[in-house]
């Protein structure tokens, strides 16, 4: 906390649920799993960042004409954050599109779950749930309520693919600050 205050940010560093949790506990959350190219269903874009962009010195989506970061969510005992990264990203990238700040669509990280092909409870690929989001979709959260456990696709509401949140497409990004600096500030988190 005093390294917190040294640095004068403005966040306090307290226990949480996940921090009073027993390691391994807290082990079977962490299921991001290294892409896999050999499953890929789409070709691996590279993010390149526009020519001539000059940065800011620093950019804040939760306040850049209003808030375009979904909230934070719990993913309970289940190693499906590979799924919450990617639903949350999107639900950011459509708040963005539609400008509607501070207004989260609520998309179903248990669809990116169950339906995509991309994982499970015990781990899953970044990647592979990003390339269902562009090929397919998600939709409500209402179509098929998070279970911190993994489920069938036939669970979801039958109508779940009707006019679904999809990316228009992805890329990675290099591991750069400049390029992950560029990247957020043209994309959005």
């Amino acid at each position: 906390r005093v390294a917190i205050s040294q640095q004068q940010a403005t966040w306090i560093a307290q226990d949480n649920p996940i921090s009073s949790l027993p390691r391994e506990e807290r082990v079977k959350m962490l299921g991001l799993l290294p892409p896999d190219s050999k499953v890929a269903e789409m070709p691996l874009k590279t993010f390149s960042a526009p020519a001539g962009i000059l940065l800011p010195s620093s950019v804040d989506w939760r306040n850049n004409g209003g808030n375009f970061v979904s909230p934070v969510k719990n993913q309970g005992a289940c190693g499906s954050c590979w799924a919450f990264a990617t639903t949350a990203a999107l639900e950011s990238k459509a708040m963005i599109s539609l400008n509607t700040p501070g207004k989260p669509p609520n998309l179903s990280e248990q669809i990116v779950l169950s339906c995509s092909g991309a994982g499970s409870c015990d781990g899953g690929y970044i990647d592979q749930a990003s390339t269902f989001l562009a090929s397919t979709g998600t939709n409500k959260e209402l179509y098929y309520p998070y279970k911190a456990a993994d489920g069938y696709c036939l669970n979801a509401s039958f109508n779940w693919t009707y006019r679904p949140y999809m990316f228009s497409g992805w890329s990675s990004v290099p591991q750069d600050l400049s390029a992950l600096k560029s990247a957020i500030y043209s994309n959005g988190p």
